[in-house]
């Protein structure tokens, strides 16, 4: 399930980013509740998402420049599986059934929403976000039964990626488009005006989630 394809565009990561003080040293910075890590390990930490449409909405994301969590190594792997597992329970224990999802752009691609950084979605959801975008978009899905990641798919193609307990699908992106699966998300929780999380903080969820950690954490 790989190509061969030559990456569209090149891997860097732009000091732009709003993820750029996790490696360029800017620990120190005033930053905003989103950036606060909840959860962490050496190599990737765990944020509730900017544009929180619901409480409960979790980014895990690498702690060095890389732009689709396809192109995590071999041997970081197992250590980002890890807290992929915890920050999943934490959000079942909580919210309820959680969904996974990506958009697997490189650096520049609309697919990677104005980030350049690679990041995992991990959010609580009272529909089926798989079959919600096999609906919406008809491409190619490739499906599995099991809950893989996008290095499981990807090889060199941009994507649109979705996992929960049920299984996984994954979709190479012909026709680039911003924060799909956030429109998708917006669109089905009636808030389908409010899903650019440039325009809409939802500073209310993310203090929801950042206060259900402490409590449940």
């Amino acid at each position: 399930m790989t190509s061969e394809a030559t990456p569209k565009q090149p891997l860097h990561q732009s000091e732009n980013s709003k993820f750029h003080w996790l490696f360029a040293g800017d620990v120190a910075c005033r930053r905003k509740p989103y950036d606060s890590p909840i959860m962490e390990s050496e190599n990737f930490v765990v944020l509730p998402s900017l544009g929180s449409i619901v409480p409960g909405w979790l980014l895990v994301v690498p702690k060095w420049p890389t732009t689709r969590i396809a192109d995590i190594g071999i041997g970081k792997r197992g250590e980002f599986e890890s807290l992929v597992a915890k920050s999943r329970a934490f959000i079942e224990q909580v919210y309820g059934e959680c969904f996974m999802f990506e958009h697997g752009g490189y650096s520049g691609s609309l697919i990677s929403c104005g980030v350049d950084q690679a990041h995992l979605h991990v959010v609580p959801l009272d529909f089926d976000l798989i079959e919600k975008a096999r609906i919406a978009k008809d491409i190619n899905w490739e499906m599995s039964d099991s809950r893989l990641l996008p290095y499981d798919f990807a090889g060199q193609r941009e994507y649109w990626y979705a996992s929960s307990s049920n299984g996984s699908i994954f979709g190479e992106v012909a026709e680039p488009e911003s924060q799909w699966f956030r429109k998708l998300i917006a669109e089905n929780a009636g808030l389908s005006k409010m899903w650019n999380y440039k325009e809409f903080e939802f500073a209310e969820n993310i203090q929801h989630t950042i206060t259900a950690m402490e409590v449940h954490g």
